[in-house]
């Protein structure tokens, strides 16, 4: 099954983070609130890391999210240091992020360690 996952904005009466998935035979599955990642606009996987990076656009911060099966967990939240982000990237290596903030016209680069 293939799955493709939504961010939305709260105010408009988006809940959080939505699954839908494609079925083999080509069906879409109803979308499912799965996480409470509020406006999330942008996210990455680093699978070194097995985490998920979320920019919250409106409150201008990164979200930092573990995913176990359907069960979501936020680890951190981080201010991005800008005005509403829209936009992350890991490097290749999964060393670095970078989260670029729309409204400032910033960049904020993060380093990531495992311990």
């Amino acid at each position: 099954m293939t799955e493709l996952w939504i961010g939305t904005y709260a105010k408009p009466g988006g809940r959080g983070l939505y699954r839908l998935a494609l079925s083999a035979d080509g069906a879409l599955c109803s979308p499912a609130c799965v996480a409470q990642a509020r406006n999330s606009s942008f996210g990455a996987y680093s699978a070194r890391h097995g985490l998920h990076y979320l920019v919250d656009e409106c409150d201008s911060r990164l979200g930092v999210w573990r995913r176990e099966g359907d069960r979501w967990e936020r680890l951190v939240s981080l201010a991005t240091g800008g005005e509403e982000p829209c936009y992350v990237a890991l490097d290749d290596p999964g060393s670095r992020l970078a989260v670029a903030n729309y409204k400032s016209g910033s960049l904020a680069l993060f380093l990531l360690e495992c311990g």
